[in-house]
């Protein structure tokens, strides 16, 4: 009985982990023998792609960056090829980097400090250039 209660507890956690998407965590160990957990499996990528970086907070920032270029138009659209400014999607992602920076203020080693003061200025000014119809140099 107790055997059957830790796999039963084993399974819930396995489910509950697929249904949230995680890709880690930690398993209580296989009931299925040899074989891999689902969550181990999807941490492989696929042939001929590349492993993602470790997440982390520079990650988050410099993910927001490109977003906010690409918002800018100064990176074209994955998908379409395309560079579109949308100057409101641009100015949300500034905020939400100036967000981060008041939030985060006291929390941070000096060099990711020191990237949020660059990135946030580097995209304030690109902004106000696209803003203002100004082409970069």
């Amino acid at each position: 009985m107790a055997e059957e209660a830790s796999e039963k507890g084993f399974v819930i956690k396995d489910r509950r982990s697929a249904h949230l998407g995680e890709t880690g965590g930690e398993t209580g160990g296989s009931a299925e023998g040899g074989k891999a957990a689902p969550s181990q499996e999807a941490q492989a990528p696929p042939a001929g792609t590349a492993p993602l970086p470790e997440a982390n907070f520079m990650g988050l920032l410099f993910s927001l960056h490109t977003g906010a270029l690409a918002a800018l138009g100064d990176v074209p659209d994955p998908h379409s090829g395309e560079t579109r400014p949308d100057l409101q999607v641009a100015k949300h992602s500034i905020d939400l980097l100036g967000v981060l920076k008041k939030k985060t203020h006291g929390n941070l080693d000096a060099d990711e400090e020191r990237l949020l003061e660059n990135i946030l200025y580097d995209l304030r000014m690109r902004f106000v250039q696209v803003s203002a119809g100004k082409k970069q140099p």
